[in-house]
C-alpha cells in the first residue's frame, strides 16, 4: 500500500489545493517538487504513455522525441490543469501506486512534479487549478 495515498489527488477536490508540494529529503539535502498533473496511466511497457520513460531520454538516441511531447501526453491525460510552469532544465518527479484493487490490473495512480527552483516560491503557481474531471 505504499504511496496509496496518492490517490487522495484523485478522491478529494481540494486534496491539491491543501498538498501542492512533495518533499524529498536525502541525507544530506532536502528538495521541494511542485505537483503539475496527476492521473491513472496504464503501467504496462509499450502502452500509449510508459510516464516512466522520460528518465532514458536520449537526444541522441531519439532526436525527434521532445520533453514537449511527454508533457503534452501528460496534459492530454491529466485530472487537472495548474499554473505551474516546465521548463526543459526542470528536474522532474514522477511518483506512481497501483490503481485498482487487483494486483493484476496493471493501471497506476501517477503524481509528477517539478524541483522547485533555487529562490523560487514553491507555492507559486499552485493556486487556480482546474479540475477535468
Amino acid at each position: 500500500v505504499m504511496f496509496s495515498d496518492l490517490k487522495n489527488y484523485e478522491r478529494y477536490a481540494d486534496f491539491y489545493e491543501r498538498n501542492p508540494i512533495v518533499e524529498v529529503s536525502s541525507l544530506t539535502t532536502d528538495y521541494q517538487y511542485k505537483i503539475f498533473a496527476f492521473m491513472p496511466c496504464n503501467g504496462v511497457h509499450g502502452s500509449d504513455f510508459e510516464f516512466w520513460n522520460y528518465i532514458f531520454f536520449s537526444r541522441e538516441k531519439e532526436p525527434d522525441w521532445t520533453l514537449r511531447e511527454y508533457l503534452s501526453k501528460i496534459d492530454a491525460k491529466s485530472l487537472i490543469t495548474t499554473n505551474v510552469d516546465l521548463r526543459e532544465d526542470d528536474k522532474y518527479l514522477a511518483l506512481s501506486t497501483c490503481y485498482g484493487g487487483d494486483t493484476s490490473d496493471p493501471t497506476r495512480f501517477v503524481v509528477l512534479a517539478r524541483m522547485v527552483r533555487p529562490g523560487e516560491d514553491p507555492y507559486e503557481g499552485t493556486t487556480g487549478s482546474v479540475r477535468r474531471y
